[in-house]
């Protein structure tokens, strides 16, 4: 586990969470150091090592571990991929039972002008307060993630959280502020102050260790302002563009 408590009474009733496996622990370092930087106690816990697909799924149970070891702190589980460059604080003040971000999107079918909305729930950051309808909405998650992961149904955390969602009675859910919402950097704004360079996915094509050599010198570019130097033998150039969302996604654009 890496915690981090700071004297700060803007902090007092809040706290960062999040968990890495093995493979990813110098990344949760890293996030740590961010965190570090701009006062914000965390506190982000070691899970044994998984496929990513299983690991996902262990969200909720962190939530909630974080509850019981926080009793009545607002929680803000966070990805460790996140890069934040100014003050959070005030991600952990809002109204209602828990703060996210609510993707959006028209799905257009091919040779047709008939279109879907689809609407997603971001797990990059949420922000639970300890209430009732929150730590039901934790169990609905936690209990849909188990049963899904017993099936070869292809899924995510967060398509899963939908349907939690959907099922929590009574549950109070405010519209996390642009500033908070963890978009790719591409998708950036001038507020935002909190961007997320994946470590899954868009580096599939790297073997785990030169992805995440890759994906550090990528945050520490971002945290120091500056290019980090390479000086490996296997020269990762254009690796800014390696890691770049497909130029055709939705996910992270503007609102």
């Amino acid at each position: 586990m890496i915690t981090h408590h700071v004297d700060d009474p803007r902090w007092n009733d809040a706290i960062v969470t999040g968990f890495f496996t093995p493979d990813y622990e110098p990344l949760a370092i890293a996030f740590s150091q961010n965190l570090v930087a701009h006062g914000v106690p965390h506190m982000l816990y070691d899970v044994p090592a998984s496929a990513w697909e299983n690991a996902i799924l262990l969200k909720p149970m962190i939530v909630s571990r974080a509850m019981s070891d926080n009793p009545g702190k607002t929680i803000i589980l966070m990805d460790i991929d996140c890069v934040i460059s100014g003050d959070i604080a005030d991600a952990a003040r809002f109204e209602g039972d828990m703060s996210l971000c609510l993707w959006a999107r028209f799905k257009f079918n091919y040779g047709s002008n008939k279109s879907r909305l689809r609407v997603l729930p971001s797990s990059r950051i949420i922000a639970f307060k300890q209430t009732a309808p929150a730590k039901t909405l934790i169990e609905n998650w936690s209990t849909l993630c188990a049963q899904y992961k017993r099936t070869s149904v292809q899924t995510d955390d967060e398509q899963i959280l939908m349907l939690a969602l959907g099922v929590t009675d009574g549950l109070s859910i405010n519209n996390i502020h642009k500033r908070f919402i963890a978009r790719d950097p591409e998708y950036a704004t001038p507020e935002s102050v909190i961007l997320h360079y994946s470590a899954h996915g868009k580096t599939m094509a790297l073997t785990n260790a030169k992805r995440l050599k890759t994906l550090k010198r990528r945050l520490l570019t971002a945290l120091l302002g500056r290019p980090y130097p390479n000086r490996d033998k296997f020269q990762t150039r254009g690796f800014v563009d390696t890691l770049r969302s497909p130029p055709t996604t939705d996910e992270g654009a503007p609102l």
